[in-house]
């Protein structure tokens, strides 16, 4: 949707990819340490995009308006 608010990013995914991670850690399997860390980074990035990232999207999007007439959204 062209005038939908932006989304955040929802950090459930890495949390998941780090249990699963570190329960296969505890199996002894040795690639479960790239699963966590690659939870980690995600879960790292998606909060660093949540909390610099979002507010100026969302701020941006609080001062645009779209034409119901030609579609096209403005900034104030």
């Amino acid at each position: 949707m062209k005038a939908a608010p932006p989304n955040k990013k929802k950090i459930i995914i890495p949390i998941v990819l780090i249990v699963i991670g570190l329960f296969l850690m505890k199996q002894g399997e040795l690639w479960a340490l790239v699963i966590a860390g690659f939870g980690g980074y995600l879960f790292y990035a998606y909060f660093n995009y949540n909390r610099n990232v979002y507010p100026r999207l969302y701020a941006d999007w609080e001062k645009s308006w779209l034409c119901n007439k030609c579609g096209a959204i403005y900034l104030q």
